[in-house]
């Protein structure tokens, strides 16, 4: 395994927003800090509430300080006793539950975990909110990023945010497993990982199995952004939940190493996104998958 290196810039940037930004956004959104017309504790907890639950991606510190902050925020609004801002903190986060969880009027495609490790929801949900998917192409609106996480609820070994070895990922080179029963249509094996800071726009999928569904046949399914050289299936072979397919790595239009899920039918001629949920749970971002988490001191 390459070295991890510190990266000094990207651990400035973090500690100046979490000790920082968010302490003192935190009072202003409360009513601590503000008065006046600044004074919107009730509405801005509920964004504060938001942007906790639902906008930061957690696994770049830890997944579990989302849970400080929240609790954080309820204990400054109980200490202030503001009824209100309480009351719409809650009826925020139910409200933005259904709304990112939502039945959408079409029947989904379930999924098992892809993947035996701990598994951390970067980009998912019914909503542009937690998932820029369908901004960039309607057939990926209900895609799924997942990431590797171990017990800490980090992505990543060592100091780093965001490390350049793609080794100091916990996601690159673990197993992808068949998370469906089905065919495979077709599959890439040959293009490179990129290097962190680079991406390759032009082949956007990277190593790739497409598979059709055997439960819906009128369904496709779609795992991207594989290791190079390691997809072990081939056109026409059937594969049964729990197949070996390859290794997650870091091909194609991609920031990080990660696992890209998405389902797609054909209605008319023209393709449509699928939703999609895992061991029958609709997922948004910051859902966790249950598995083993990856080891804190890899070897």
């Amino acid at each position: 395994m390459e070295p991890v290196k510190f990266n000094l810039t990207s651990m400035r940037l973090w500690l100046l927003v979490m000790g920082v930004v968010y302490p003192l956004g935190m009072l202003i959104l409360t009513g601590y800090l503000s008065s006046g017309p600044l004074a919107l504790g009730p509405a801005l907890a509920a964004l504060a509430l938001t942007w906790i639950l639902f906008i930061t991606m957690w696994d770049r510190l830890s997944l579990y300080l989302q849970y400080a902050w929240l609790l954080a925020l309820l204990a400054l609004l109980l200490f202030k006793q503001d009824w209100l801002a309480i009351a719409l903190v809650v009826g925020a986060w139910l409200l933005l539950e259904w709304r990112v969880r939502r039945n959408v009027g079409q029947p989904g495609l379930d999924l098992a975990s892809p993947c035996p490790r701990r598994l951390f929801v970067g980009q998912g949900g019914h909503s542009r909110l937690v998932n820029y998917h369908g901004l960039k192409a309607p057939t990926q609106a209900y895609a799924l990023d997942l990431t590797v996480i171990d017990a800490l609820g980090r992505r990543t070994s060592g100091f780093s945010l965001f490390p350049r070895p793609l080794t100091a990922y916990h996601s690159f080179g673990q197993p992808v497993l068949s998370p469906i029963d089905g065919i495979v249509l077709n599959c890439e094996n040959r293009l490179p990982d990129q290097p962190i800071g680079s991406t390759d726009p032009q082949r956007p999928l990277g190593n790739y199995v497409l598979m059709r569904s055997a439960a819906r046949p009128e369904v496709h399914l779609l795992v991207a952004h594989l290791q190079q050289g390691s997809v072990a299936v081939r056109p026409g072979q059937e594969v049964r939940v729990g197949d070996y397919l390859g290794r997650i790595g870091n091909s194609g239009n991609t920031s990080e190493p990660h696992i890209h899920l998405h389902a797609e039918r054909a209605i008319n001629g023209q393709w449509q996104a699928v939703p999609i949920t895992i061991n029958g749970k609709r997922l948004r971002r910051n859902s966790i998958i249950p598995g083993r988490p990856a080891p804190l001191f890899p070897a």
